[in-house]
């Protein structure tokens, strides 16, 4: 009977220690499920910012796309047009199809306007410039009056990228009346008149050495 006190004392110091361990055990366990948990979120919002990442990467990148194209498109028509406004050779052909497509484009019953004797001088680079060479031209025109103001800004908006036509410089108006005859404030007025002006062009590699 003495050892019965003693075998209890015993087993209450198991079960406390048995306690203590599942205790610490269920402690351990809280926690790592805790730290998963956190894991778990910690990857899903890592996962959210990596889609989210690639996302905004594609449309970086269909933004890019679009701005090089829209550049490409820019770029050429920009090179298109300098063609035109300085193109690489005199273009007698080409300035002349130039004067005719335009004269024909405001050429109307009433309000006529036709133009000829259109003769090219010699062309040469300019002097200090030597990349840029002048042509020089000459014509007759007869026609209305309003359509010699379209006339003049034909060619004061020439060389500009939104007119898109070769760079032309007026050097001189000649107006030939008959005797009497003055420009008055009527549009449909006849006038006749012969233009002295420049065209421009880019210089040959050869004719910029000579």
């Amino acid at each position: 009977m003495r050892n019965t006190p003693s075998f209890i004392n015993k087993s209450n110091f198991y079960f406390l220690v048995v306690l203590v361990i599942f205790g610490i055990t269920v402690a351990y366990g809280i926690m790592q499920y805790q730290v998963m948990m956190a894991m778990k979120v910690a990857v899903e919002d890592n996962e959210s910012r990596i889609a989210q990442l690639q996302e905004e990467f594609r449309t970086a990148e269909d933004d890019y796309r679009t701005l090089a194209a829209d550049f490409t498109e820019r770029h050429e028509d920009f090179l298109k047009k300098m063609e035109k406004i300085l193109p690489p050779d005199a273009g007698y052909t080409d300035l002349a199809r130039l004067f005719d497509n335009f004269f024909a484009g405001i050429n109307r019953p009433g309000n006529e306007i036709e133009q000829n004797n259109l003769v090219f001088g010699q062309p040469q680079p300019l002097e200090d410039m030597n990349h840029i060479s002048v042509l020089p031209v000459s014509m007759n025109i007869k026609g209305s009056r309003s359509n010699f103001l379209k006339f003049l800004e034909f060619i004061e908006n020439s060389g500009t990228l939104e007119s898109g036509t070769r760079l032309m410089e007026l050097k001189s108006i000649t107006f030939n009346f008959e005797d009497g005859g003055e420009l008055v404030k009527d549009p449909t007025q006849d006038v006749t008149f012969s233009v002295r002006m420049n065209t421009y062009f880019r210089t040959s590699k050869v004719a910029a050495l000579n």
